[in-house]
């Protein structure tokens, strides 16, 4: 401890001495410049480190290293927060109030750039295309990883490789809801099976994305019907058509059905979950109704380019978290159904690599095509 000081001390002349000559705007180098009775040679001289202090403190050549590859991974100034859904979304809420609330000083400024299109697709493949310096972060579904790879033949990015997740950010389950057009003594699953083998005009249901309608794709298969998807643009438009009767029922996230549940013409029968949601505390799972493995779920996450340097992912991931955890922005989340799931670089990894191996079952088990 004691020889540890003039190592430091002798390193960080070392680095003082180079910064002072190397960066002409400072005015350490102003005053370098100005003296008109000193040589060039001479400057070169007194501003450059002996060779002893260079090379004789491994200290110093271990600290210089430090300091280049912080100097070459610096992070940007801007940050880009590239969401792959539209604007008032689930996700684009997420990312908002990620951007708002990185810690002070993380950056000059994080912006959020929304990119829909292709099943958030697009925003994935702008984000790949990209220099893999930081100043891009994805945010989408975490199902572009982990299902995708198993129900579509040909993807513009290889859902192994191409990208490292960051924070899996926030769990988001599903719900099924039903709408005028149900009978008001339908209350649970079974009863809404049983009405829907009725009549074939009661077999359908509007759905806004690949989760939802796989949500449908099980229910049938479970309840030995067939049950038609109605394809919507987004979930808030397919909770409309429901709610003013022009569909039987939805499956979207909870946030997109909260604001519909106060006027009565929408009931939620049941949850994708594993547990019932706080937003929706009387509302029963569907294995609380004697319906075994639909517990389906995603994470809407923060994703980097695969190639980003390691110190400006963990950077990143510290910084969203930290966003995450906020109790306002915890409490804010929640009334809209999400649940905060702030996991670091090794747990999202493994995460990630679970729910992968998990979708690779169900997909195969019950022949899913995506419509």
């Amino acid at each position: 401890m004691v020889r540890a000081a003039p190592v430091i001390c002798a390193a960080y002349r070392v680095v003082r001495r180079i910064e002072i000559y190397s960066v002409p705007h400072l005015p350490h180098s102003r005053t370098l410049h100005a003296r008109s009775n000193s040589s060039m040679s001479e400057q070169l001289s007194r501003f450059s480190p002996t060779r002893r202090e260079l090379l004789g403190t491994a200290g110093g050549l271990a600290l210089l290293s430090a300091v280049g590859r912080a100097a070459a991974q610096s992070k940007p100034s801007t940050i880009r927060i590239v969401c792959g859904y539209a604007a008032g979304g689930t996700s684009d809420l997420l990312s908002r109030k990620v951007a708002s609330n990185m810690p002070a000083g993380y950056a000059n400024s994080v912006i959020v750039e929304n990119k829909p299109g292709a099943l958030a697709q697009l925003a994935v493949s702008y984000v790949k295309q990209q220099p893999p310096d930081g100043s891009n972060i994805l945010s989408v579904s975490s199902v572009l990883f982990t299902l995708f790879p198993f129900i579509y033949k040909s993807l513009p990015y290889d859902a192994m490789n191409d990208f490292a997740t960051l924070t899996a950010g926030c769990e988001v389950e599903y719900g099924y809801a039903v709408g005028p057009m149900v009978p008001a003594s339908v209350r649970t699953i079974p009863e809404y099976i049983a009405w829907a083998k009725r009549d074939a005009k009661n077999a359908t249901f509007a759905t806004a994305g690949v989760l939802p309608s796989m949500v449908g794709t099980l229910l049938a298969k479970i309840g030995n019907m067939e049950l038609v998807p109605v394809t919507y643009k987004g979930g808030a438009p397919a909770v409309l058509d429901t709610v003013a009767g022009n569909v039987p029922a939805t499956v979207t996230t909870l946030g997109d059905l909260a604001p519909h549940l106060g006027d009565g013409k929408l009931r939620v029968l049941a949850i994708t979950s594993d547990k019932r949601n706080p937003l929706l505390p009387t509302v029963p799972t569907f294995a609380e109704q004697g319906i075994a493995d639909m517990v389906i779920k995603t994470y809407f996450g923060f994703f980097a380019h695969a190639k980003t340097p390691a110190e400006l992912m963990a950077s990143h991931s510290a910084a969203i978290r930290s966003a995450l955890t906020k109790k306002e922005i915890v409490d804010s989340l929640a009334q809209v159904g999400m649940t905060v799931v702030p996991t670091d670089l090794k747990q999202s990894g493994e995460l990630i690599a679970q729910d992968r191996a998990r979708w690779a079952s169900v997909v195969k088990r019950i022949n899913y095509q995506p419509t």
